[in-house]
């Protein structure tokens, strides 16, 4: 029967921490387990895997060190915290990896990556870096859903540590492939769209020079002179651009689009920097970003993914911009989920960067939350 745990911990010393976080997921013997620990625990970090090992005997093991773990209906952004989420479930398949990249004169290749194939799962946590993070993502083949989270431990090269099964790494990046397990997604980007979507009608790689055949500054401000006053603070404080995921839709509309940021404006020229880069022809609509159209569309989004009798487990990935810093308060991504679902077992971290499918393609986000919806 398909079972899920998951216990958390706020404790300095490890072996308390994994002592109450094992004791409250009570599943020996999982399938799948997963530790999410904060970077608070520093030297005892390289001892997590080989003791969830040695107190769970999981078949499949997984995790990396994190700014912050997520637990049930609490988020800790800072301090010592500790993470551990169980699964059972029969009859899947689950294969552990860890890979490694190397750049030559041809691009990136990855050591360790195994294949897949189309209507699996895979799980990813990458270390920034050593790891390019878009590639690594776009390396797996269309029909495979990639979800995860950049490990956000570390502010520098070989402080992330990476746990697959036993082993304990500083670099690269660990994962799982899910076969015969139903998991659904949602993919959390918290913005909402201003004015109508246009045309891209002149573009240089991700700088955007006009729109519908007029600059493209100028059709910011055409935007901006019809929002409210609250509306334009926020422009000012930062403007996103939404790029069309399908542009064979005849009507774009909220979750549609992958959403970006403006980086800058050229009075002269009226051109705008992006972090997207653009073609002739693509469709894109401008967002604003805020903590109520945060709430706001995570609530919808997880109404229409699935019930709460449908889901029986929850691993959250948030990115570190989210939390207080976006809410003002904190525990309110894993609040939403637990009020919309239920209280059952979540786990997760927040990430230096979000993995999760938008229109069926995988991407890494930011300021997002990625979820993946455990299903019986």
């Amino acid at each position: 029967m398909i079972a899920f745990g998951a216990g958390f911990s706020t404790s300095a010393d490890l072996d308390r921490a994994l002592k109450e976080a094992c004791d409250a997921a009570g599943i020996i013997g999982a399938d799948l387990a997963c530790a999410f620990v904060s970077s608070a625990h520093g030297a005892a970090l390289e001892r997590v895997a080989e003791e969830v090992q040695r107190r769970l005997e999981p078949r499949a093991f997984l995790g990396c060190s994190v700014q912050g773990a997520i637990g049930g209906r609490t988020e800790v952004e800072g301090g010592p915290s500790l993470v551990l989420w169980t699964a059972t479930l029969p009859g899947a398949t689950i294969e552990t990896f860890h890979a490694t990249t190397q750049r030559g004169p041809g691009g990136y290749t990855f050591t360790g990556l195994p294949e897949t194939r189309e209507n699996d799962t895979v799980l990813l946590f990458p270390d920034p870096f050593s790891t390019p993070l878009a590639e690594i993502v776009a390396s797996f083949p269309a029909g495979t859903m990639v979800l995860g989270g950049v490990a956000s431990g570390a502010p520098g090269p070989g402080g992330n540590r990476l746990f697959v099964d036993d082993r304990t790494h500083a670099e690269g990046c660990v994962g799982v492939i899910l076969r015969g397990v139903e998991i659904r997604p949602v993919v959390s980007q918290g913005c909402r769209p201003i004015g109508r979507p246009f045309v891209v009608t002149k573009a240089k790689e991700n700088i955007l020079l006009t729109l519908a055949g007029k600059p493209a500054a100028e059709r910011v401000h055409e935007i901006l002179s019809g929002l409210s006053e609250d509306e334009r603070r926020l422009a000012q404080q930062g403007l996103h651009i939404g790029r069309a995921i399908d542009e064979y839709k005849d009507r774009h509309k909220h979750g549609d689009f992958l959403i970006g940021n403006v980086m800058g404006v050229d009075p002269q020229s009226g051109a705008l920097s992006v972090t997207h880069r653009l073609r002739v022809g693509r469709t894109i609509q401008f967002h604003l970003r805020d903590g109520a159209s945060a709430r706001r569309e995570l609530q919808q989004l997880l109404v229409h993914a699935a019930t709460p009798r449908d889901v029986k487990g929850v691993l959250l990935f948030a990115c570190n911009g989210r939390g207080t810093n976006m809410f003002g308060e904190p525990h309110v991504d894993a609040t939403i989920v637990q009020t919309v679902l239920g209280d059952i077992p979540l786990a997760g971290f927040f990430a230096g960067g979000e993995i999760g499918p938008v229109g069926g393609v995988n991407f890494v986000h930011g300021f997002t939350a990625s979820l993946a919806l455990f299903c019986a």
